[in-house]
C-alpha cells in the first residue's frame, strides 16, 4: 500500500481511511472541470470490492471553512457496474447522506463504462459548516463485479468563512431637534469577505465613514476581500424627534455569508428646539368676567418642513375694563410636530377690555293723541338683559322718550334717552338705550 500524501491549507489536517492501492492525493481544486482524468496506478484510489473510503478533515483552521465540497472522479475498469454515494460526519457524529446535493453528476455517482471517467461534485448542506473540532467525508462503494473501481483527483473544497470584527465603544449623544449631533465612533474591519460590509444603525442615528459628510441611514465599508479597519462615525441625525427620545439600540454590522456584529449605543437624547413668536399681540376683547387672553402672532424657527400651529393664549391680570392691562403668555404649539418645540413665551403684552353692551327690555312705547308735542311714553317695567351672574348692576337714570316728530302718523319711532346701570359692576358695562315705537 502506498502513502497517501494529501495537499492542504495552513491549520488543516486530512486522515484518510479505507482498503485498497492508493497513491498521492495532490492538487488545489479551482472549479468542477478543473482536473484531467488519470486512472495511473500511482495515482488513482483502487479497490476490487465493497468498501468505504474516509476522509476525516481537523485542524486548528477547521472552524472558518464552510459550503464544503467534495470532487473526485470515477471509473469502473471493466464489467459490472457500480455506484459510489457520497455522506459526511460532523464532530464525530454519525454519517449522513441528507442535504448533500451532487452539483455534477448523480449521488450516488453510477460508474458503468470502463472507457469512461464520470465526474461528481458533490455540495455539502449548511449543517455541515464551520465544524468545531472535525468533518469527515465519507465515499460507499458498492460493486457488481470483480473488476477494479478507481477514484481519482479527490478534493475537498471549502470556503473560508467571512469574519467580522469590532472595535471600541460608542458614547452618549445628545442634540436639539433639528440639529445632528456631534460624533461618536468605532471601527469595522473583515476578513475572508465575499463582500463590503454594511453598517445599519437602528432609528435615529445615522453612520459615516467621514467626520463631517457622507451621513446616511445605511453604508458600505470596503469590498470582497480583506477589509482594514475603518472608523465608522455615528451621530444622532437632524430629523431625529424629541417625541421618540431617547432613543438607543445596536449598529449591525453585516455582510454576506458573514455572522453579523452588534454594536451597542448609549441611549442618546434629542431635546426641543425653543421658538420665538415674531410680532406677538393680544387680541382686545369684551368684557366677560373671566382673565383669559388671546395671543396673535407668526411663528418662526421651524425646521424640516414641520407645519405648527400656536395656539395663543394667555392671562390678563385684571377681570375688570381697563386699557394696557398686562397680559402673561400660556401660549403652546399644536400640530404632528408640536412635540418638538417649546414657545420662548413673548413678555411684555398689554390688552384692551371694553365694556359689555346691556339691552333694556320689557317696555312697549304708548300711542297717543295728538297734542303738538313730540313728547312720548312707555308702558312697562323696564329691566336689564346682558348681565354675567353674579354681577350686580341695576337700571338707574331718568328716561326721556320723544317722538322724532309731532305728526300724526304711526307707528313713529321713539327716541329713549337717560337710562344708565348702577351697581358695584356698573363700570365693567355699557348701556344700549331701548328702541320703541307708537303711533299719534
Amino acid at each position: 500500500m502506498a502513502t497517501l500524501t494529501p495537499t492542504l491549507a495552513s491549520g488543516i489536517t486530512c486522515t484518510p481511511t479505507g482498503t485498497g492501492t492508493f497513491g498521492t492525493i495532490a492538487g488545489v481544486a479551482s472549479g468542477s472541470n478543473s482536473f484531467t482524468s488519470n486512472a495511473t496506478a500511482g495515482n488513482a484510489i483502487t479497490t476490487t470490492t465493497n468498501t468505504t473510503w474516509t476522509f476525516t478533515m481537523g485542524g486548528a483552521s477547521l472552524p472558518t471553512y464552510k459550503t464544503y465540497k467534495i470532487y473526485f472522479q470515477g471509473n469502473k475498469a471493466n464489467g459490472g457496474a457500480n455506484t459510489i454515494t457520497v455522506s459526511y460526519s460532523l464532530n464525530g457524529a454519525a454519517f449522513t447522506s441528507t442535504g448533500v446535493v451532487a452539483t455534477v453528476g448523480t449521488q450516488p455517482l453510477n460508474l458503468t463504462n470502463a472507457s469512461t471517467w464520470v465526474e461528481g461534485l458533490f455540495t455539502m448542506p449548511v449543517a455541515a459548516d464551520n465544524p468545531t473540532s472535525s468533518i469527515a467525508f465519507r465515499l460507499t462503494i458498492t460493486s457488481s463485479g470483480s473488476a477494479a473501481t478507481y477514484l481519482d483527483n479527490f478534493q475537498v473544497q471549502g470556503l473560508l468563512t467571512p469574519v467580522i470584527s469590532t472595535t471600541g465603544s460608542l458614547s452618549a449623544l445628545s442634540t436639539t431637534y433639528g440639529t445632528a449631533s456631534f460624533n461618536t465612533s468605532f471601527n469595522v474591519s473583515g476578513s475572508n469577505m465575499s463582500a463590503g460590509i454594511t453598517v445599519n444603525p437602528p432609528t435615529g442615528f445615522e453612520v459615516s465613514t467621514t467626520a463631517g459628510s457622507g451621513f446616511a441611514t445605511s453604508i458600505v465599508v470596503g469590498a470582497a476581500g480583506t477589509i482594514s479597519s475603518t472608523q465608522v462615525f455615528v451621530r444622532l441625525a437632524s430629523t431625529s424627534t424629541a417625541v421618540l427620545s431617547p432613543y438607543s439600540g445596536s449598529i449591525v454590522c453585516l455582510s454576506t455569508n458573514a455572522v453579523s456584529v452588534n454594536v451597542a449605543t448609549i441611549s442618546s437624547t434629542v431635546g426641543t428646539k425653543a421658538l420665538t413668536l415674531t410680532s406677538p399681540a393680544v387680541t382686545d376683547k369684551i368684557y366677560d368676567r373671566n382673565a383669559s387672553a388671546t395671543i396673535t402672532g407668526t411663528i418662526s424657527g421651524t425646521v424640516n418642513s414641520d407645519i405648527i400651529t400656536l395656539n395663543g393664549t394667555g392671562t390678563f391680570a385684571s377681570v375688570n375694563v381697563a386699557n394696557n392691562i398686562a397680559v402673561t403668555s400660556t401660549s403652546t404649539f399644536t400640530g404632528a410636530s408640536a412635540g418638538n418645540y417649546t414657545l420662548t413665551q413673548p413678555t411684555g403684552l398689554t390688552g384692551n377690555i371694553t365694556q359689555k353692551p346691556l339691552t333694556i327690555i320689557n317696555l312697549t312705547g304708548s300711542n297717543k293723541t295728538y297734542d303738538a308735542t313730540t313728547t312720548a311714553s312707555s308702558t312697562g317695567s323696564a329691566a336689564l338683559s346682558g348681565i354675567i351672574s353674579p354681577d350686580v348692576v341695576t337700571i338707574g337714570g331718568t328716561p326721556v322718550l320723544n317722538f322724532l316728530t309731532a305728526g300724526i302718523g304711526g307707528p313713529k319711532t321713539i327716541t329713549v334717552l337717560g337710562y344708565s346701570p348702577n351697581g358695584t359692576s356698573a363700570a365693567n358695562y355699557s348701556l344700549t338705550q331701548p328702541s320703541l315705537s307708537a303711533s299719534i
